[in-house]
C-alpha cells in the first residue's frame, strides 16, 4: 500500500493549529524510521507518507524534495508493474498538488500530463486539474476535466465519491452565472452525497434554500440568504488553498447575481469587485462589471431625485463654564438613494463617516439656533434639511447623575502549556489611570484584577456587579488570552484566567451572561483584547445604532473578529489614545470605536468590532464616557 497516502494528502482539509501540530510530531516519526531504513520498498514508502505531511504542514521544499526521493526510489525497488505505475502516477499528481498550493500553474500542468500518461484514470489527478482549472476561471476546461472523473468513478464502482464532481459543477456554473445549470447539478450532488459532509465546501441547506428563493422570484429573502452564507464562510476567503478560494469566489458572484435581478446594481458592483480583488484570474467577471456598469450609467443618467434624510436623534447642551451662546450637539441620522450617498455635511462640516446603510453620526460645536444637513448622492442631487435643536433637560443625559464603576482584568504571567507570556498589565494600569484622572471613575469604584485565577475574576466581577444600581454604568476590561469553539446550541467564547489548564478553568460567555443577567446597572461596556473576541458577543450582533443614548445597554468593543490578534495590544493603545485626545462631553462607544479603527487596522490588519452582549437590558443607549 505504498502510495496510498499520497492520495489522502491530496483531499486531507486539517489546516487548524493542533492538526499541524500533530503533522510536525508524524514527520518527525518518520524521519526516524527513515534514519533506521535499508530496504528500498520500506523507504520508498516512508518518503510517500512523509511527503503528503510536508505538504499538509505548508511545507512545500521539503514535501517536494521527498517526492521526487519516492520517484528516485521507485525506479529501483522490486515491484509489480502496475503497482510501479500506479505509484509513479500518484507522486506526479502529489507533485502537481504541491505546485498548485504555491501557484506555479505551468509546473501543475506539466505534472499532471506525466500523472495521466503515465495512468490515465488517475482520478487525483483530475481532481487537480478541476480544482486548477476553477481557480484561473477556466470553467469549459473544468466541466469537461469534471465529466471525465464522473465517467471513470462510474467505470471503477466508486459510489463513494460520486457526488463530489456534482459538488464541482455547482461551484463552476455559479461562476459563470448559470443558474439553470447549476441547480440541476446541485440537485443531482444532493441526491447522491451520503456521507461527503467532511468534504463539500458550499453550504448544503442554505444554498438550497437560494434556489428555492430564486425559483419564486423572491430576491430579497435569496439575498439575504447568500449575505448570511458569505458571512459564514469569511473564514475560508483568508485561506491560501485555491479550492477555498474558489469556493468563496463563487459565493460572491452567486450573490452579485441575486443583488442584480433585484435591481440593487450597485450592490451586485460591489460584489464583483470583491470577487475580482479576490481571485483576479477569472476573466468571466470582467463581463459581469461591464454589464452592471452599463445598468448603472443608463440609472444614473435619467436620476434626478435628490436623497432622502431623516434625523432620528439629536441633543444639544451648553459648553463648559465660559460659553459665549454656542452649543455642543450630536445627531443621529440616515440618509438613502438608490444610487448611492456620496457625503453628508453638517453645518458645512463633513461628517467623517457614514455607513452602508446610510446611518451617520455627527457631532460638534455650533452656534445657538438652528442645524442645517445636507445630503448628496453620486449624481451629485443635493437635498438640505434645517432642523432645531431642544436643549437639554435635567432627563437627558448629560445631567442625570451617573457612578462610573470598572472592573480591569489582565493576565500576563501564563505558565500552562500552549499559553505564552504576553505584557498586558502596564497598560491595564494606563487605562485604569485615565479613567480616573479624566473620565470621573473614583478610585475606590475601580477594581483592578491583575494576573488572577478563575476564582479571583468571577469572585470580583460578582462582587461589582451585585453592587451596582440603575445609576450606575460600568466599564469591564478583560486583557489576556482568548479561545472559542463552535457548539450544538451556537459559539461559546472564553476568557483565559492566569494558569488555567483546561476548558473547565476558562471564562466562558455563558457565564459572563449570566453575570450581566443580574446587573442592574444602566449601561455595561465590555472591552475585550484577547483573541477570537467576537465570540464573546450575543449571537445576534445587532448594529450598533442607538435609539436614545441615554437608554441601557449592553455592548462589548473587540480587538477583533473570530482571529488572533498580536501579543503587543495597538487595540487598548488606540483606546487610550482617543479617550486621552478627547474634547466631547459625552463620548458614545460608538464614536470611539469609529475612532480606534483605523489606526488598529494600520497596526494589526484586524478590524476592531463594537457589538451587543448579554441576554438582555439592550434598550438601544450607548455606553458614554463623560469628561470629568
Amino acid at each position: 500500500m505504498l502510495f496510498i497516502f499520497l492520495l489522502c494528502a491530496l483531499s486531507c482539509f486539517g489546516q487548524s493549529k493542533e492538526d499541524l501540530e500533530k503533522y510536525q510530531g508524524y514527520i518527525a516519526k518518520q524521519t526516524r524510521e527513515l534514519e533506521a531504513l535499508d530496504d528500498s520498498y520500506l523507504k520508498a514508502e516512508t518518503y510517500s507518507t512523509r511527503a503528503g505531511f510536508y505538504l499538509l504542514s505548508n511545507d512545500f521544499e521539503n514535501a517536494l524534495r521527498d517526492a521526487n526521493s519516492f520517484l528516485d526510489l521507485l525506479t529501483v525497488v522490486d515491484m509489480d508493474d502496475y503497482a510501479r505505475t500506479t505509484a509513479m502516477s500518484s507522486a506526479h499528481a502529489l507533485k502537481a498538488n504541491i505546485y498548485l498550493r504555491q501557484k506555479d500553474f505551468d509546473l501543475v500542468t506539466y505534472e499532471l500530463r506525466q500523472a495521466l500518461n503515465i495512468k490515465p484514470k488517475n482520478l487525483g489527478a483530475y481532481k487537480i486539474s478541476v480544482e486548477k482549472a476553477l481557480f484561473q476561471g477556466k470553467y469549459n476546461a473544468a466541466i469537461s476535466d469534471i465529466a471525465r472523473w464522473a465517467d471513470i468513478n462510474n467505470e471503477l464502482g466508486r459510489s463513494y465519491d460520486r457526488a463530489q464532481p456534482f459538488q464541482k459543477l455547482t461551484i463552476a456554473y455559479i461562476s459563470l452565472q448559470d443558474m439553470a445549470n447549476a441547480k440541476e447539478y446541485f440537485t443531482v450532488y444532493r441526491a447522491n452525497k451520503e456521507d461527503l459532509d467532511r468534504v463539500f465546501t458550499l453550504d448544503d441547506n442554505e444554498l438550497k434554500n437560494i434556489f428555492t428563493f430564486l425559483d419564486a422570484k423572491n430576491y430579497d429573502k435569496a439575498l439575504t440568504e447568500v449575505t448570511k452564507l458569505i458571512k459564514q464562510n469569511k473564514r475560508t476567503s483568508e485561506s491560501e488553498r485555491v479550492e477555498h478560494i474558489s469556493q468563496y469566489y463563487a459565493e460572491l458572484v452567486l450573490a452579485s447575481y441575486i443583488a442584480e435581478q433585484a435591481g440593487n446594481f450597485d450592490l451586485a458592483l460591489s460584489y464583483c469587485r470583491k470577487a475580482q480583488t479576490l481571485n483576479p484570474f477569472p476573466q468571466k467577471v470582467n463581463e459581469f462589471i461591464q454589464r452592471l456598469n452599463s445598468k448603472i450609467a443608463v440609472r444614473n443618467s435619467a436620476d434626478r431625485t435628490p436623497p432622502l434624510v431623516q434625523v432620528l436623534k439629536s441633543y444639544e447642551s451648553d459648553l463648559n463654564s465660559g460659553s459665549t451662546g454656542d452649543r455642543y450637539i450630536q445627531i443621529l441620522g440616515k440618509a438613502t438613494d438608490q444610487a448611492g450617498i456620496k457625503w453628508v455635511k453638517v453645518n458645512d462640516h463633513l461628517v467623517s463617516k457614514v455607513e452602508q446603510d446610510g446611518f451617520f453620526i455627527a457631532d460638534g460645536i455650533v452656534p445657538s439656533g438652528k442645524v442645517q444637513v445636507e445630503v448628496s448622492d453620486l449624481n451629485n442631487n443635493i437635498i438640505r434639511k434645517d432642523i432645531s435643536l431642544t436643549p437639554t433637560t435635567s432627563q437627558d443625559p448629560e445631567n442625570v447623575p451617573r457612578r462610573y464603576h470598572a472592573v480591569i482584568i489582565a493576565c500576563e504571567n501564563y505558565r500552562a502549556y500552549g499559553f505564552t507570556h504576553i505584557n498586558t498589565v502596564d497598560q491595564a494600569e494606563r487605562l485604569r489611570v485615565l479613567l480616573e484622572t479624566k473620565y470621573g471613575f473614583r478610585k475606590n469604584n475601580i477594581i483592578p484584577v491583575y494576573n488572577g485565577m478563575y476564582e479571583d475574576i468571577v469572585s470580583q466581577l460578582s462582587k461589582k456587579i451585585e453592587s451596582l444600581g440603575p445609576d450606575d454604568n460600568l466599564i469591564i476590561y478583560f486583557s489576556g488570552h482568548g479561545k472559542f469553539m463552535d457548539t450544538e446550541e451556537g459559539r461559546v467564547g472564553f476568557w483565559v484566567p492566569l494558569n488555567a489548564q483546561n476548558q473547565n478553568d476558562y471564562i466562558s460567555s455563558n457565564k459572563i451572561n449570566i453575570l450581566l443577567d443580574s446587573c442592574k446597572a444602566r449601561q455595561i461596556l465590555i472591552i475585550s483584547d484577547a483573541c477570537f473576541s467576537a465570540s464573546m458577543a450575543s449571537e445576534e450582533k445587532n448594529k450598533q445604532i442607538p435609539i436614545d443614548m441615554s437608554l441601557g445597554t449592553r455592548q462589548i468593543l473587540t480587538s477583533g473578529n473570530l482571529e488572533t490578534v498580536p501579543s503587543r495590544s495597538y487595540f487598548l493603545d488606540a483606546i487610550i489614545n482617543a479617550l486621552s485626545e478627547n474634547t466631547m462631553r459625552l463620548l458614545p462607544a460608538i464614536r470611539l470605536h469609529a475612532r480606534i479603527v483605523e489606526p488598529v487596522m494600520d497596526r494589526t490588519g484586524k478590524t476592531p468590532l463594537l457589538l451587543y452582549c448579554g441576554n438582555s437590558g439592550n434598550m438601544g443607549g450607548q455606553f458614554q464616557f463623560k469628561l470629568d
